[in-house]
């Protein structure tokens, strides 16, 4: 996982026109795996993709219900902010 997360793509060529399209590309399902385990740098990457989005479909429909399965004390005050 650590790998995926340091070297994988953050975006898929698949993907690229597709709104919240990064979800899908090894590196953010890593750093999903790695924040639900306590990685500090994995949760960072992620909510640092998260404040760039602009799409509020996205935000509401997508990114907080990951952020959801996460549950450690940052995810949830980044949700609660």
């Amino acid at each position: 996982m650590r790998r995926f997360f340091e070297q994988g793509p953050e975006l898929l060529p698949d993907d690229a026109d597709r709104p919240g399209g990064y979800r899908a590309s090894p590196k953010w399902r890593a750093a999903m795996a790695l924040a639900q385990k306590g990685d500090q740098a994995a949760l960072d990457y992620l909510i640092q993709k998260t404040r760039q989005e602009e799409d509020r479909d996205v935000l509401y429909s997508m990114l907080f219900y990951d952020f959801a399965f996460i549950r450690t004390r940052g995810s949830i005050d980044f949700l609660i902010e």
